[in-house]
């Protein structure tokens, strides 16, 4: 019973420890892509010059590049950053005022080049081609694969709005020539048929990566915050574990004292009959 306690506590303390590790591992990992993102790290030299002037207070009306007002899950991260390809980096403004003056800074500083989507002007236009969910592979318009702030649904519409997700090349290219090649189609994996018959593909391109980092920092958090609640339940499983070995082995201390306490008592008992067995043959003698 003992030894079966003992077991139950040994592997809840493994376990509390697998689990500390996993959750430190997470915390790091996702503070460590988080200060990235904060730092605007793959993000082009300009844009990271008018997001710091906006920091400072000295451009206003710059909401942020596309790639940070939106989010969508890991599964979907890679097909949406090959559906925006250099648009994750334009940065939305309030209206063309906001625009004009970013650039007119970008020009003075000699900071390079940026293209800027006022909210005032972007609007795009609903997709049309309808049976395509029907395809083989079909996954989702792009557009309705993100989730952004109500007020940036003109962005999304016009960056992501014609653009079709589905499982692989080769269900792309089928879906592509089904509808004669009249819009664009991106893969899971980040292959495209753009409209009109082209394709392209292959390893992963420049603006890789600005979306999946958020999508992975969400991620590791949620995963975080999931394996906290399994640690809190391991800590008070290895409570109750360590509270119950120590009642048995309370049990067993007493029992070993109550034990140690009848030997005392039997070896006192013998002695004595000893005495009284000698105190009889020597009365027996006297007789």
């Amino acid at each position: 019973k003992t030894a079966a306690r003992r077991r139950r506590l040994e592997a809840a303390e493994k376990r509390e420890r697998e689990l500390s590790l996993q959750v430190s591992g997470r915390v790091q990992r996702a503070e460590m892509l988080a200060d990235l993102e904060r730092n605007l790290e793959g993000f082009s030299h300009s844009v990271r010059l008018v997001m710091r002037e906006s920091g400072r207070g000295l451009l206003g009306g710059i909401d942020g590049p596309v790639s940070r007002l939106i989010r969508t899950s890991a599964a979907y991260a890679v097909a949406i950053e090959t559906a925006l390809g250099g648009a994750a980096q334009h940065i939305v403004v309030e209206d063309e005022e906001a625009a004009k003056a970013a650039i007119a800074f970008l020009k003075k500083t000699q900071g390079g080049r940026a293209t800027f989507l006022p909210l005032t002007s972007a609007h795009g236009s609903g997709f049309s081609a309808r049976g395509c969910e029907r395809c083989e592979g079909y996954v989702g318009i792009a557009g309705e694969l993100v989730e952004a702030d109500s007020r940036y649904a003109g962005i999304v519409r016009s960056l992501l709005g014609r653009t079709v997700v589905v499982r692989d090349l080769d269900c792309a290219v089928d879906m592509a020539r089904q509808f004669r090649y009249s819009f664009r189609i991106v893969t899971l994996d980040g292959q495209q048929v753009n409209a009109g018959g082209s394709l392209t593909g292959g390893s992963a391109g420049r603006n890789a990566g600005l979306l999946t980092r958020r999508a992975q920092i969400d991620s590791l958090r949620q995963e975080a915050a999931r394996l906290r609640a399994e640690l809190e339940k391991t800590q008070a499983e290895k409570k109750t574990a360590q509270a119950e070995l120590s009642e048995v082995e309370a049990a067993v201390s007493g029992l070993r004292g109550e034990t140690a306490t009848a030997q005392e008592e039997r070896i006192r008992l013998e002695a004595e009959r000893r005495r009284l067995t000698k105190r009889m043959e020597s009365l027996t003698v006297d007789i």
